[in-house]
């Protein structure tokens, strides 16, 4: 609003804590100490209304605060004539609920993002890659406009074709991952998003959980929840655990200096990974991914429909493939894991010469492109006296 307001007035406006003495013309955001009217509003709504010549901006959960900045400076910039009244307000998210049940369980809204502002709030996101990832020959990884806007409400994602007039080789570009790394880490819910997702051939979109660092809290292994990764018309749900090569507690390692574990591949396994295939259409139409996470077990859902459930007493492990004299348990599974958006793709580069198992899923036509993993929202819903939720 701030940035708003100086496009429009060309005039900064200060920004105040709750604590300071209140003053004519304010801007008043959420809930604070200063005294306001106030109005009732359900979990879904929020409110632009002037009292005693202060503008108050308030909303029935904070996570719409930013919708409600955002439909109030469109009026702004709308107006014809600013010496008139300042545009009052009230309107409802339709989609948002403060409390859902899933599989006969209550949860309650407790953290999230609608991506109603007009770039990547910072404050909740921040890039997961450098140092992290090994970066394919033929690949840049951005995070400028050309692969992450926000806009119209949503979140992009995108993989384009690309030319890098340095480097003849680098043909695509991809971004970042982004990640609550930094300021928020949970345990336990139900997390859901809505999004369109490019499940094509070549696409490598993810929507997938890490150890969290945070709570402080040590495992015995790198942590991974794949609530899915795309595989050409396949989402494909997974758990890993990221041993190094003595087993020592770790946070996180490198991908490619980890032992192979049992859960990696259940091709031969009764304990199979089902997939999600998707069909032609899916990629052109928004859907609800979700992620339920218990003490008991984790669950997969498309549209609401379970399609994978791993069941969380079963350590997935066999200690010979991990070089370890006995198994790191489920522990790290228990621990506050942290979220991440990805928008890849499985490039020539990549997978050869030393990715071949993702060969069968490597880019072939290049007219596919851009992959835009679109987002409308995503959203915590915990259940209450369980879990942990973790902000900065």
């Amino acid at each position: 609003m701030q940035s708003g307001i100086k496009s429009i007035l060309d005039s900064a406006s200060a920004i105040v804590t709750d604590t300071q003495t209140a003053a004519a013309a304010e801007i008043i955001i959420g809930s604070t100490s200063r005294t306001v009217g106030g109005v009732n509003l359900n979990g879904n709504e929020y409110c632009v209304y002037t009292d005693s010549g202060r503008l108050v901006i308030q909303a029935g959960n904070s996570s719409l605060l930013t919708t409600a900045v955002n439909e109030f400076m469109k009026a702004v910039q709308s107006a014809s004539d600013l010496s008139e009244d300042v545009p009052e307000l009230r309107g409802t998210v339709s989609d948002f609920v403060t409390s859902k049940t899933v599989s006969g369980t209550l949860y309650n809204y407790t953290w999230g993002d609608e991506f109603n502002g007009s770039s990547l709030d910072t404050t909740v996101w921040s890039f997961k890659g450098v140092d992290d990832y090994g970066v394919p020959s033929d690949t840049e990884m951005l995070t400028d406009e050309n692969c992450i806007t926000v806009n119209d409400g949503n979140l992009h994602l995108k993989t384009i074709r690309y030319n890098d007039t340095d480097n003849a080789r680098i043909k695509f570009a991809s971004p970042w991952s982004i990640t609550t790394a930094k300021s928020m880490n949970y345990k336990y819910g139900y997390l859901e998003m809505y999004a369109k997702i490019p499940v094509v051939q070549g696409s490598w979109c993810s929507f997938w959980l890490t150890s969290g660092d945070l709570s402080g809290t040590p495992s015995p292994y790198g942590v991974e929840v794949d609530v899915f990764e795309t595989q050409s018309m396949n989402m494909t749900p997974n758990l890993h655990k990221w041993y190094n090569s003595t087993g020592s507690n770790i946070t996180d390692v490198a991908y490619n200096s980890s032992p192979v574990s049992k859960y990696h591949d259940l091709t031969n396994s009764s304990k199979k990974i089902k997939k999600y295939t998707a069909s032609d259409t899916f990629k052109d139409e928004y859907h609800i991914i979700g992620y339920e996470w218990t003490p008991e077990k984790m669950v997969m859902y498309v549209d609401n429909v379970p399609y994978m459930t791993f069941d969380l007493n079963d350590d997935y492990e066999l200690y010979t493939n991990t070089r370890n004299s006995s198994s790191g348990g489920m522990q790290g599974f228990h621990n506050p894991l942290e979220v991440i958006i990805g928008c890849g793709l499985y490039s020539p580069a990549y997978v050869n010469p030393h990715q071949t198992w993702a060969e069968p899923y490597m880019i072939k036509n290049l007219s596919v492109l851009p992959f835009d993993f679109t987002v409308d929202w995503i959203r915590l819903y915990q259940k209450s006296g369980e879990g942990q939720l973790i902000t900065q």
